[in-house]
């Protein structure tokens, strides 16, 4: 979750510290949830609120050591050879919100089947 925000809005995202942020989570979850699982009683929602203030520490020190050398450029550009911009086609997909109200029906109907209303009863 830390590199994704962190890939969507930090201006220089660090390739390093993806990859420290990983190594990170896997070891210390590993840790906390299977070798201290009996002196550190954390649930778990709360360790990984934990680990996300680490991990975003971990990212932010990663992009003042070693930062990109060029931050991301979402700018539209030239076609190459041409003196004209590329054409991006923005048309939003026609799908787009039945989706969206398909799969949110989806995730309650599921919620609702395995409550204590549904057959969890």
């Amino acid at each position: 979750m830390t590199i994704v925000l962190f890939a969507l809005f930090a201006p220089r995202p660090s390739a390093l510290g993806a990859k420290l942020v990983i190594g990170f989570h896997i070891l210390a979850y590993g840790l906390l949830k299977f070798v201290f699982d009996e002196s550190v009683t954390l649930h778990f929602l709360h360790l990984y609120g934990l680990l996300f203030i680490a991990e975003s520490v971990i990212m932010i020190a990663a992009m003042k050591l070693a930062p990109r050398d060029h931050s991301q450029d979402r700018t539209v550009t030239r076609a190459k050879g041409t003196g004209a911009y590329a054409v991006v086609n923005l048309t939003p997909w026609k799908y787009a919100v039945p989706m969206s109200i398909l799969l949110c029906g989806g995730v309650v109907t599921l919620y609702w089947l395995f409550s204590p209303f549904g057959i969890a009863a």
